[in-house]
């Protein structure tokens, strides 16, 4: 019989002693695995990568149409200007409740593969913000 999966799950798993990063969907339209080649991939609340029958939110259609109007990230402060983006002031990247945009972000993770850290935001990510945690991803 062919394997589904018990729960939907879309990640990115980093490699930070080669800077690999790759983005795995499972879903019930199947499984797919691809290769960040940019160094920058997103994901909001909707499958992009498997033909799955799903609901079409429109927070993640607006918010992936703003992303995707942005400059990549260049240093971290680009990646928390990106994070923190509100050219769709309906629907911002980072989720603060705001009618018609219902829902909240609880925290944003930058993951740093060359200095090995991951820094937790748990508000608004703006740049020259510190996070509210910093861990070491160092083995």
């Amino acid at each position: 019989p062919e394997w589904q999966p018990v729960a939907p799950l879309s990640g990115n798993v980093g490699d930070h002693v080669n800077g690999k990063v790759i983005n795995v969907e499972f879903s019930p339209g199947g499984v797919s695995i691809d290769r960040v080649e940019n160094g920058f991939t997103h994901h909001f609340n909707m499958f992009i990568h498997t033909a799955t029958p799903q609901y079409w939110d429109p927070s993640t259609v607006h918010r992936t149409t703003a992303l995707l109007g942005l400059t990549g990230p260049s240093d971290a402060d680009s990646i928390k200007n990106i994070l923190s983006d509100r050219s769709d002031p309906h629907y911002p990247l980072f989720r603060e409740g705001v009618l018609p945009d219902r829902d909240h972000t609880l925290s944003t993770v930058i993951f740093d593969l060359i200095r090995k850290t991951a820094s937790v935001f748990t508000s608004r990510p703006l740049p020259g913000t510190a996070p509210a945690y910093t861990f070491s991803l160092e083995i």
